[in-house]
């Protein structure tokens, strides 16, 4: 009992020393991951002495970061790893679990710590226009941000679109197949690389911790396409046609399950893809130009990039 109370204590000390420091503290949660590790080394490559990145990852032993930043061990599913990591932060980059099923909780778990923790801000990774998505993956999303508002803390909620990986990275099957696959009924999307994203996160996070006002929501997204433009760029670099083919939902599904992908993310890819026949991917605002300070990557570019790639393998 006594044990614990101090350790309470020196963890309230130690918050309040951060704290007052002239630098704030942006940590980064799922350092590790995709997303998150480029956040992370876009933060590193912006050093100032305005701020100190703290990189929040599972295992800290099998983690390598970039020069300046610390590491903290942070498990989602470990209430005390999560009170340890973010003593003394100011800005926590939430970036979203991959953990479908198990994400809700865990991002309540992150918000409980972080309010305990006095975080003065949240940044949190979510989904285009989540209150009115059409995709099913918004549930997660939708629920993460209302618990977010309600929780007090200043919240910021970077909606991303796709990635333009989410497609770049099957190309080869694409040519090998002969045809690029969908449910989109060849809608407009907006995705923009991971990178993009990324950056424009760190940035977000660097004038929340100078003291800037952001704005509550961020719609982001890239230069936007329908999947026949995109079947045409990969025409194009692999010097033969492959068209884009629409299928039924059921039968989108049906395709990527026969390409390894597991039911469950084949059902969300599918349903992913009918919700962007409605408009559901594509986005048309300023806000990735805006946290990025320059106009994002262009699609075409990576995608070239994409099918050489692809070649030489």
């Amino acid at each position: 009992m006594i044990a614990t109370l101090l350790r309470e204590e020196i963890k309230n000390i130690t918050n309040i020393e951060y704290q007052t420091m002239s630098a704030k503290v942006i940590a980064v949660t799922g350092a590790s991951g995709q997303l998150g590790k480029l956040i992370v080394k876009h933060l590193a490559a912006k050093a100032s002495a305005n701020f100190k990145t703290v990189a929040l990852v599972r295992n800290p032993g099998k983690y390598t970061a970039p020069a300046g930043v610390e590491v903290r061990a942070f498990d989602y599913n470990n209430a005390s790893t999560l009170a340890d990591g973010i003593v003394g932060v100011s800005v926590l980059v939430l970036v979203s679990s991959s953990e479908i099923g198990q994400r809700y909780a865990q991002h309540k778990a992150v918000i409980d710590a972080a309010k305990a923790a006095n975080v003065s801000t949240i940044l949190y990774t979510s989904i285009l226009r989540a209150p009115t998505s059409p995709i099913a993956l918004k549930a997660d999303h939708q629920a993460t941000e209302e618990y977010l508002a309600a929780s007090g803390i200043q919240s910021v909620f970077l909606r991303n679109g796709w990635y333009v990986e989410n497609w770049s990275a099957s190309v080869g099957g694409a040519i090998a197949g002969g045809g690029v696959l969908g449910a989109t009924k060849d809608a407009l999307v907006s995705p923009a690389t991971r990178n993009d994203f990324a950056e424009a996160a760190a940035n977000a996070a660097i004038r929340s911790a100078n003291g800037e006002s952001l704005k509550t929501a961020y719609e982001l997204g890239g230069i936007s396409f329908k999947l026949s433009e995109y079947a045409a760029e990969v025409s194009k670099h692999a010097g033969k046609t492959i068209p884009y083919v629409d299928l039924p939902e059921e039968k989108y599904k049906e395709a990527l399950q026969s390409f390894g992908i597991p039911e469950v993310v084949a059902a969300l890819l599918s349903n992913a893809d009918v919700g962007a026949s409605q408009g559901g991917l594509f986005v048309d605002t300023t806000d990735i130009a805006d946290l990025l300070g320059r106009q994002p990557e262009d699609w075409r570019e990576f995608v070239k990039n994409a099918v050489l790639d692809s070649t030489k393998n």
